[in-house]
C-alpha cells in the first residue's frame, strides 16, 4: 500500500515520542506552520510533521496568502522509528517539485517505508553528521526547502546551481574526497 505512514517499529514509544516532541518544539520555532501529527490507530504510527514548509524569515515577509504558497512547500517529514539512527524524511505532498523537467544528475529523491517518495536532503555518511542530532531536522528541512526553491529557480533560468552530492556510492566517494565523509 503506497503512502501508508509506517508502523512505529521501536520498543519504546514514550521514548521515542519524548525525542520528537524535544525535536519538534526547535523546528516549531524554524518552521512557524509545521504541525505535529500523530495517526489515531489501535498499532502505533511513525509520527509525523506536516503543514507549510517555509522558513520563518521568508513567512515573516510574506504579505498575501499567495506569497506563502509561492515560497513554501506542503511536506510530510516522518520521523523513523529507529530515530536514533536514522534522521527525518521529507515528502512533497502535493507533488510540487516535478522530478522529470530536471536532469538526472539533479533528481533528489528517494523511497521510504511503504513506497513513500521522499525528498534526498542529505547522504546519511556526509556533512549532516557534523551536526548536533538537535539540528539536524532542521538543516534537512532547510535542505528540502532549499531544493524545492532551486526547483523553481531552474524552471525560469534552465540552470541548477544549488550545490549536490552525486548519487549513490559516487556521493560517498565525492564525500570522502571532500573529507566530509562521517561514519554514524
Amino acid at each position: 500500500m503506497e503512502n501508508v505512514i509506517p508502523d512505529y517499529e521501536g520498543k519504546n514509544y514514550q521514548e521515542y515520542n519524548k525525542i520528537v516532541m524535544e525535536d519538534f518544539t526547535r523546528i516549531k520555532k524554524e518552521f512557524p506552520l509545521l504541525k505535529i501529527c500523530y495517526i489515531p490507530t489501535v498499532k502505533q504510527k511513525e509520527i509525523c510533521i506536516t503543514g507549510r514548509l517555509i522558513p520563518k524569515n521568508i513567512l515573516d515577509n510574506c504579505k498575501t496568502e499567495k506569497d506563502i504558497q509561492r515560497w513554501s512547500i506542503n511536506i510530510r517529514a516522518i520521523y523513523p522509528s529507529n530515530i536514533n539512527k536514522q534522521d527525518i524524511v521529507v515528502e512533497d505532498v502535493d507533488k510540487k517539485i516535478n522530478w522529470t523537467r530536471i536532469p538526472q544528475e539533479h533528481k533528489h529523491e528517494n523511497v521510504y517505508k511503504n513506497n513513500i517518495r521522499v525528498l534526498c536532503t542529505h547522504h546519511p555518511n556526509g556533512e549532516i553528521n557534523m551536526f548536533s542530532e538537535k539540528k539536524r531536522s532542521i538543516k534537512i528541512l532547510y535542505s528540502a526547502w532549499s531544493i524545492y526553491i532551486q526547483y523553481r529557480q531552474y524552471l525560469k533560468t534552465g540552470k541548477w546551481t544549488l550545490r549536490d552530492l552525486k548519487h549513490g556510492d559516487e556521493g560517498k566517494k565525492q564525500l570522502i574526497k571532500e573529507n566530509k565523509y562521517y561514519e554514524r
